[in-house]
């Protein structure tokens, strides 16, 4: 499921639209409103999404939580219904008292820019930390084994240590 498609279930009314991705859960714009106010607070993230044009709200956690959330959506007297493509809904009974534009408009913008790497103002060593940062982000460790993933994590200490005696 793209995120198009996940942020405009989440825009359906008394309905918290949950997308299982891989090891996580993600949940988009008025959902993300809907769960931190009904059900647990997490920190929402805004990130400019160009391919929506827009920005857009989101939380995520672990599928590990999945079960607790949907315990304390029961306790809350919501429903919870599983969805074909692996995402779950929590039907609500009533949507929060805070505004949703208003939440939204609360939450910074996150500037975290990516680093141009082709970019000269860039030395040697911080060029190093960005390819190390890379390998980490890039990394998946569900498709290893933990031979593998132990010698990955050999591997960048080693480069970690060669980048730490380059001069700066």
């Amino acid at each position: 499921m793209g995120i198009q498609e996940a942020v405009a279930k989440s825009a359906e009314s008394l309905t918290i639209y949950i997308v299982k991705e891989a090891l996580f859960c993600n949940v988009y714009e008025q959902s993300a409103w809907r769960f931190i106010e009904l059900i647990k607070p997490y920190k929402p993230i805004k990130k400019r999404v160009k391919k929506l044009n827009m920005d857009v709200v989101s939380i995520g956690f672990p599928k590990s939580q999945l079960y607790a959330i949907s315990e304390i959506a029961r306790q809350n007297g919501f429903t919870l219904a599983q969805e074909e493509s692996g995402s779950l809904t929590i039907k609500i009974p009533v949507e929060p008292y805070i505004n949703f534009d208003e939440w939204k408009q609360s939450i910074p913008l996150n500037l975290m820019e990516k680093p141009c790497l082709t970019d000269q103002s860039i030395s040697g060593n911080q060029f190093e930390w960005f390819s190390i940062v890379k390998e980490v982000e890039l990394y998946t460790v569900a498709d290893h084994t933990p031979m593998q993933s132990m010698q990955f994590l050999i591997d960048l200490q080693n480069k970690i240590k060669l980048v730490k005696k380059m001069p700066e």
